[in-house]
């Protein structure tokens, strides 16, 4: 026995949250990504990392 399968309209009416809960994850990791590289495009961040590393 496995679950019940979905219906074209359990999955219609599901779509429209599931997209929405992935823009949120998707705009989330977005802001915490650039906070956390503080403020910084990922290259300027990479280079930043690079020269960190060869400084130590």
């Amino acid at each position: 026995m496995g679950l019940p399968r979905s219906t074209s309209y359990e999955r219609s009416r599901t779509a429209p949250v599931a997209a929405a809960l992935e823009a949120l994850r998707r705009r989330y990791s977005d802001h915490w990504l650039l906070e956390t590289l503080s403020f910084e495009s990922p290259l300027q961040a990479c280079h930043k990392l690079i020269a960190l590393g060869a400084a130590a």
